[in-house]
């Protein structure tokens, strides 16, 4: 599935694309009425497991926006339209103003220490809120996590995370 630029999503514009991951698509898009930017994640729903797809796509997106916190990606909207579902998070996006994740920063021993333990210390902590809510989120890597412009890690990419408490299943 491909949009072109300024195709609209909802009441989103696209921007250009991301990334293709497991399960969908990652677009840049605009809020056409706020002028804000978001990332927006896109999934076909075709084939014989359509609406086992669609359950578990829609079920990260409950889950991203019940976690509130700077280390967590958040969900803002979702919809399921024309064959696709599709979700907005946060846009987040490195101090060169691109989207970046760990596995793209330089190799080993080119990267300040601190920095690496910044990292480290931002993913325990969204692990600790996330475990706290009753999920796991079963794909940490270096290619989910983003990096931000203040230079703090983001855990993203919860589509394959398993929902522990009854409440939010």
């Amino acid at each position: 599935m491909t949009f072109p630029p300024d195709f609209l999503i909802g009441p989103y514009k696209v921007v250009r694309l991301l990334g293709r991951g497991g399960i969908g698509v990652v677009y840049e898009v605009e809020h056409v009425r706020l002028g804000v930017r978001y990332a927006l994640k896109a999934f076909m729903l075709e084939g014989k497991d359509a609406e086992f797809l669609k359950k578990r796509f829609l079920a990260e997106g409950r889950i991203l926006a019940r976690l509130s916190h700077p280390r967590i990606v958040r969900v803002y909207d979702m919809d399921v339209a024309d064959g696709f579902a599709w979700f907005t998070m946060d846009y987040v996006a490195s101090p060169d103003g691109r989207p970046r994740t760990l596995a793209d920063m330089p190799q080993a021993g080119m990267v300040p220490e601190s920095d690496v333990a910044g990292w480290y210390e931002d993913v325990r902590e969204a692990l600790t809120v996330v475990h706290a809510a009753g999920v796991v989120h079963r794909d940490v890597k270096l290619e989910n996590v983003l990096v931000g412009t203040d230079g703090h890690a983001v855990l993203a990419d919860f589509g394959i995370s398993r929902i522990l408490d009854d409440d939010l299943r």
